[in-house]
């Protein structure tokens, strides 16, 4: 992504994209139930979910908790020079 891009193409690129493209990078993701913070490494995803857009994976998303099942209240992708906020405050789209 380049440093001229709004954070709302930014964004839009982003979801728009397979989940393969990402396969370095970790999705950042919080439950606003449990407030508990989870990484899932993109990779790990890939089998299952690597031609789905991000869109269609940040969508499916739910806390794996018993008995909670929420949405997340932010998701991220992050590696080592990039932090692209997707859901919740800082996303813009």
């Amino acid at each position: 992504m380049g440093h001229n891009v709004s954070n709302g193409k930014r964004l839009t690129a982003v979801m728009g994209s397979h989940l393969a493209d990402f396969a370095g990078w970790t999705l950042v993701i919080r439950c606003p139930r449990c407030r508990e913070t989870t990484e899932l490494r993109v990779q790990d995803l890939l089998v299952a979910h690597g031609a789905r857009q991000v869109s269609e994976v940040v969508m499916r998303l739910r806390c794996s908790r018993p008995r909670c099942g929420f949405r997340p209240d932010q998701v991220a992708l992050r590696n080592r020079l990039h932090n692209v906020i997707l859901v919740g405050p800082g996303a813009y789209g």
